[in-house]
């Protein structure tokens, strides 16, 4: 996978520029985080990432406009250095939970092109969007040799979570009036990530693969549980804030550090306080996480 960000998306980039300008911009954030002892070098990092997110942001969304066979693989990588950029800038506030600001009614403007990644999976068939120098990319329907979860299988803290979740869902279905809503939806999804990283009992797992990928959940996300989390319903902020640990379980991603221990500051902030007995879970974990994750 590294050879693909250092050899193929480059290239990709040569002919579709937007993708350079995320890419770009990525590494401005990154190289922002080590000149922290330097706030001038460490401001014009910043600025030059800024610059180049907007430029990216521009072409492409002009690029999904017309999007087709030849262009959907530069789009489908585009999307996830947007989401990379979002996330290396880190919170802008306390009222930022990733996805969305409370009390403002549009989501943050890479949400939407962030799910659209799923969209753009959606359109193209796989021998389509992951040929040639996308081909490294391309998803796997066998089941890995290794029936371990990924905290067995990448050497971190597992963690007993089954219990827990269980006990969350009851508390989800009893304060839900729809039979069939996109909270327990949402919740389910978390749920199949959480077994994917955790396993079972004995820490194997035998589902899809797909269930790996800590992000899938962010780029699933349906528009309604936007809308909860806006509203600060309570339920919406219990599921967000328990997938603030999994975040501290992919410790190569420099860019989401610290966001875990902030949706967990600011769902503290804005949940009603009879719920506030339920985030002592996910703390504990993250803060597990903060101190032994190799």
């Amino acid at each position: 996978m590294g050879q693909f960000w250092a050899q193929n998306a480059p290239r990709i980039g040569f002919s579709n520029p937007y993708v350079l300008h995320l890419a770009y911009s990525l590494a401005g954030y990154h190289l922002a985080r080590g000149d922290s002892w330097d706030r001038n070098a460490q401001a014009h990092r910043l600025a030059v990432a800024k610059l180049n997110f907007t430029a990216g942001l521009a072409g492409l969304n002009k690029a999904i406009s017309v999007m087709d066979s030849a262009t959907c693989g530069a789009i489908y990588i585009s999307v996830m250095l947007l989401c990379f950029c979002t996330f290396a800038a880190g919170p802008v506030g306390r009222n930022d939970l990733l996805v969305c600001q409370v009390g403002v009614a549009q989501p943050k403007p890479s949400v939407p092109l962030a799910r659209g990644a799923h969209l753009v999976r959606q359109r193209f068939d796989s021998a389509t969007l992951f040929s040639g120098l996308m081909a490294p990319l391309a998803p796997t329907n066998s089941q890995p040799a290794d029936s371990r979860a990924t905290c067995h299988r990448q050497c971190f803290v597992r963690v007993d979570w089954m219990d827990q979740l269980s006990r969350l869902r009851e508390l989800i279905v009893f304060n839900d009036t729809r039979e069939v809503s996109v909270t327990i939806r949402s919740f389910d999804t978390l749920r199949a990530i959480y077994e994917a990283t955790y396993g079972d009992r004995d820490g194997l797992y035998e589902g899809p693969p797909m269930h790996g990928m800590v992000l899938r959940w962010l780029y699933v996300m349906e528009d309604d549980f936007v809308a909860s989390l806006q509203s600060k319903d309570a339920m919406a902020l219990l599921i967000l804030a328990y997938f603030a640990p999994l975040l501290n379980t992919m410790s190569k991603a420099w860019f989401l550090k610290g966001w875990a221990e902030h949706l967990l500051t600011s769902v503290r902030i804005f949940i009603d306080k009879e719920y506030v007995e339920w985030l002592e879970w996910p703390m504990g974990v993250a803060e597990q996480y903060s101190e032994n994750i190799r």
